[in-house]
């Protein structure tokens, strides 16, 4: 055999392995999105475990669609739970981890995946912030659907992130519109201190004189935050002292 036949066998049998190898690993990751969707709680645990391994830009679509689905039902357990249709989750952190490879994908079918991780991931709340009006009603839907504080807190915060990037992704005057009923909301009646914190960011960064002169009261009267169920006088410190800020022009955080 010359050494150009000996080649040739060579780039035959090397493509012939490549092709095994790739084959292999397209098989592995179907079996890995079959145990996400179908597996029980250990195997969808570490058939994830092995997706974060592959990293996103390795991964199939159709484990990513997996994947996704996985996230939904992860969100959907957790909303049992806050509502006490469920006493316990057997994998509470799950939802966190998902969070965080979903929102690399940077597809807009995950959205309401990752409104559904509300609370649980910044992953989460900082996508959907950038997919700007595509996530806004979904983001709405879940700022008024509950009174969890860690929810609440980063819809508002992805809500204001939405606002403040107004100029890269517009948002419609309906959307805008109902972002400033979720804020008026979130400033009046009893809040947990978190809650009101955000919606403070929430309202100065829309600019509505309306808005403002209620953040203006909570600045300069503390009665005005006592009002909103919020007594002790550390916190109503606080809260002024937030309220002044934003007032001045002091960004919130995160930022973008």
């Amino acid at each position: 055999m010359t050494l150009r036949q000996v080649v040739l066998v060579a780039n035959v049998l090397l493509a012939t392995v490549i092709n095994i190898v790739n084959a292999q690993a397209q098989v592995s990751q179907s079996e890995l999105a079959r145990q996400i969707v179908q597996g029980n709680e250990n195997e969808r645990s570490s058939a994830f475990s092995m997706a974060r391994e592959i990293g996103a830009q390795g991964i199939t679509p159709e484990l990513r669609t997996a994947l996704i689905t996985g996230l939904e039902r992860e969100g959907s357990l957790h909303a049992q739970r806050r509502l006490g249709e469920i006493g316990f989750l057997e994998n509470p952190e799950l939802i966190a981890g998902l969070a965080h490879l979903v929102a690399k994908f940077r597809d807009p079918r995950s959205i309401p995946a990752l409104a559904g991780a509300l609370g649980t991931s910044p992953s989460a709340l900082l996508t959907l912030a950038d997919f700007g009006e595509p996530a806004a009603q979904p983001v709405l839907d879940v700022v008024t659907s509950t009174d969890d504080g860690s929810v609440v807190m980063d819809a508002l915060t992805s809500l204001r992130l939405m606002v403040e990037g107004v100029r890269a992704r517009p948002l419609t005057t309906k959307t805008l519109n109902d972002i400033r009923r979720v804020a008026e909301q979130r400033l009046t009646g009893e809040q947990s201190v978190t809650t009101l914190w955000r919606a403070i960011d929430l309202a100065v960064v829309l600019k509505d004189p309306d808005l403002r002169r209620t953040v203006e009261s909570l600045a300069s009267d503390g009665n005005a935050v006592v009002t909103r169920g919020i007594t002790d006088l550390e916190l109503i410190r606080e809260t002024q002292m937030l309220a002044a800020d934003r007032l001045a022009g002091v960004p919130p955080l995160p930022r973008r």
